[in-house]
């Protein structure tokens, strides 16, 4: 905003948008009723209006420069001049490693900004651990046996099993089991996996083809909002003729599609996390709560996040260049958050799971993988930024 009234409205919507993402689950019998139902409408608003634009507005070398980045594996920014373009220099590490048998000097003066944009990429792969919770409230499996987490409204005789139903390792069970599996890797390798690299593209050919028409392109004051600067430029696009503000007034529209049902999506996977080892672990709740009771723990969790949004977003509110402080210091907690929940899952599946159910090898190092890069990013963001910072005001 340029102005402190525009700020001030601008806050205000904020919170508004804050307070109105608890609705949809309230709503719908079961909350991942309703949950799928928001992230249908987000996935085929934000790609179909990615794609109309990357197909009728984006060059052949908007499209060629993107997709080839996903084969430019170890292409790091590096100490050096800033480009003309307002871009850091650039090299691959394995080119520079067998050209000069050394590595390149990797510049950690964004790590922090990359950290976050692992943080918030990596959020996907927070939510997708409670991925079985899903399948239980879609009476998928034995999810049929169990129940689920009933809305405030329209839930009334949907109940919850505290402690799940398990089965039988017989042969036959066991063959259902593989079947299963099938499906939820049809769903992660025909839907999802493609979903994701498109999700990563499409906003990318926007953002190539259009952010340097904006006026804010090089701003230093503003080098986080790179969506904002890709809607700005649309609207300052002569070429598009009337077209422009049309195009630049869905565009926000498109931004809110991408984080109001995300930040949905968030609340509800907090919330849910929580509710799910209360309702199971604590012997308590076991022995007093019926079945259907299980809402009443999950919205006042609910109802506890919110608030503590509302408290978080206020403080800060308090420092200057507050979205982009917010996003850096909570993705990169989310690196924290994520790693620690690999190991976690991984260790869940090798003491609770019987031999047979156990992923394959090659999964249970995977996630290990996944546990070491995102605790190790957030060490060397800790290390590179946090701990510098913190001696810098203390000296």
């Amino acid at each position: 905003p340029t102005e402190a009234a525009d700020g001030f409205a601008i806050n205000c919507v904020a919170y508004i948008l804050l307070a109105l993402i608890v609705v949809p689950v309230l709503l719908g019998g079961k909350v991942y009723n309703m949950l799928q139902a928001v992230m249908t409408a987000k996935v085929f608003i934000v790609l179909g209006f990615c794609l109309f634009i990357g197909v009728f507005f984006v060059s052949s070398d908007g499209w060629l420069e993107v997709f080839s980045g996903f084969f430019k594996f170890g292409t790091v920014p590096v100490e050096g001049e800033t480009l003309p373009d307002g871009r850091k220099p650039v090299e691959n590490i394995f080119a520079t490693l067998a050209n000069d048998g050394t590595f390149p000097v990797i510049a950690l003066t964004n790590i922090a900004l990359l950290g976050a944009f692992a943080g918030y990429a990596g959020g996907g792969g927070l939510g997708n651990s409670t991925y079985s919770n899903f399948v239980r409230d879609k009476g998928w499996g034995m999810g049929s046996r169990v129940g689920a987490i009933a809305s405030a409204v329209g839930g009334k005789d949907i109940s919850l099993s505290h402690i799940g139903k398990v089965f039988a390792l017989t042969k036959e069970n066991l063959k259902r089991w593989k079947a299963w599996w099938k499906y939820i890797l049809f769903d992660q390798l025909l839907v999802w996996a493609p979903g994701c690299f498109m999700g990563m593209a499409l906003p990318a050919l926007m953002s190539i083809e259009f952010a340097q028409a904006s006026p804010m392109f090089l701003d230093s004051e503003i080098d986080y909002a790179q969506s904002l600067m890709a809607a700005d430029g649309i609207r300052n696009t002569a070429t598009l003729g009337s077209w422009a503000p049309i195009l630049w007034l869905i565009a926000l529209f498109v931004g809110l599609m991408v984080f109001v049902p995300s930040q949905i999506s968030i609340v509800d996977d907090f919330s849910r996390r929580w509710t799910d080892i209360i309702w199971s672990s604590n012997k308590r709740i076991r022995s007093s709560m019926k079945g259907n009771e299980v809402r009443k723990i999950y919205y006042v969790i609910l109802g506890c996040y919110v608030l503590w949004s509302f408290i978080s977003a206020t403080i800060f509110l308090q420092f200057g260049n507050a979205p982009k402080l917010m996003v850096t210091v909570i993705a990169n907690l989310n690196n924290v958050a994520l790693g620690s929940t690999a190991f976690m899952v991984l260790y869940i599946n090798r003491k609770f799971l019987p031999e047979q159910l156990r992923p394959k090898w090659y999964n249970q190092l995977g996630i290990a993988c996944c546990g070491v890069f995102y605790l190790g990013l957030a060490l060397l963001v800790l290390f590179a930024k946090v701990i510098p910072m913190l001696v810098g005001r203390a000296a």
